[in-house]
């Protein structure tokens, strides 16, 4: 009798035992089908916006989750509502928004979801359409790339577009930007007259410069040119205007990095700070800051020193020589910062790291 119930135990474990792991490996046994996995578009004008569905049944066993709806582009927003369950033979459709304010020529975008069917995890949804530009930029975008103090050259584009379409403003940041409209003739167009004797041109010729620029910091320039016009899918043509601005005064390094310094010693390192058009500047070294294991020193000048050399007769480049004094009895971590400034209004901060042991 003891020996039948052992067997019956054993049984039992070895029946809820399987059963576990049965459940845990089980997949759902939904299955979605899509009506189409493609829209082709065709010819459509920039700056149309489409409402589309993309409908499907759950022809499976197993009610359908759709876990996820992923775009490869942010000019599409999607309708989708993420725990809601399809029951087998139910119907149902993804909806997006496309905007095509930004795209030219053909384009094709991907959707991609995520469903609870491990053995059908992800499906890939497209978007096809051939842009038709009836205003247009060339190039699409302003690029100045870096920019230092010397001459900055203007950057010429050219907007074309369609005989029905005229051009009524020119929108930008005035205090930033300079920006001369010319027909195809070079004359110059007044903004407030809109642009009407370019209209029998179809051709609209913009020259941009930089204004106002601060040359004593970094700084990136993220700037639109709005040309305001009467199509009707695409009444403010965007174009984007981006430049870098690199400051007059030139630091070699950004930050200094001792390494090991072992106890009792002194490490050197060097750096050049100049002007990139040759001009004389005043630098003043206006101390540092220094933290031993994250705590703060009162007095840095014990541990650390710097000396600022001209090495030119124009004063016009500079030589620093930084020591770092290790006196600790302990292994420490070391961090901080040497503070400089010129005669420019130029501000700057070098950081510093070591390890004493």
């Amino acid at each position: 009798m003891k020996l039948l119930l052992l067997l019956n135990f054993v049984f039992l474990y070895f029946f809820l035992t399987a059963s576990s792991e049965l459940s845990s490996i089980y997949t759902p046994q939904s299955k979605i089908v899509f009506n189409n996995t493609q829209i082709n578009l065709g010819s459509i004008p920039r700056g149309s916006k489409h409402e589309l569905s993309f409908d499907f049944t759950n022809q499976g066993k197993d009610p359908l989750i759709i876990q996820g709806v992923h775009s490869s582009c942010g000019c599409i927003l999607i309708e989708h509502i993420p725990t809601r369950q399809y029951l087998p033979g139910e119907h149902g459709s993804i909806k997006l928004s496309v905007d095509t304010s930004n795209f030219s020529s053909s384009f094709q975008k991907n959707v991609v979801l995520i469903t609870n069917n491990k053995k059908e995890h992800h499906i890939n949804l497209s978007i096809k359409a051939n842009i038709v530009e009836r205003i247009s930029a060339y190039p699409p975008i302003v690029n100045f790339d870096t920019v230092d103090s010397s001459l900055i050259d203007a950057k010429n584009i050219s907007v074309k577009f369609d005989p029905s379409i005229s051009i009524n403003n020119i929108t930008y940041n005035k205090d930033i930007l300079e920006v001369v409209t010319k027909n195809k003739d070079s004359k110059s167009l007044d903004n407030k007259s809109k642009e009407s004797k370019s209209s029998s041109k179809n051709l609209l010729e913009l020259s941009i410069r930089l204004k106002n620029i601060d040359f004593n910091k970094d700084s990136f320039i993220k700037e639109d040119i709005i040309v305001e016009n009467s199509d009707i899918n695409l009444p403010k043509l965007k174009i984007p205007v981006r430049a870098f601005i690199q400051p007059n005064i030139s630091f070699s390094q950004n930050y200094i990095e001792f390494g090991g310094v072992l106890q009792g010693q002194t490490k050197e390192q060097r750096f050049e700070i100049s002007s990139r058009n040759g001009s004389s500047f005043d630098l003043n070294y206006l101390g540092s800051s220094l933290k031993i294991d994250a705590t703060s020193v009162k007095h840095p000048e014990d541990i650390i020193s710097v000396k600022v050399e001209p090495t030119s007769l124009d004063n016009n480049k500079y030589l620093v020589s930084v020591r770092l004094k290790n006196d600790s009895d302990k292994k420490s971590s070391i961090s901080g910062q040497l503070n400089f400034s010129t005669n420019r209004d130029t501000e700057k901060d070098i950081k510093f790291y070591a390890l004493f042991y």
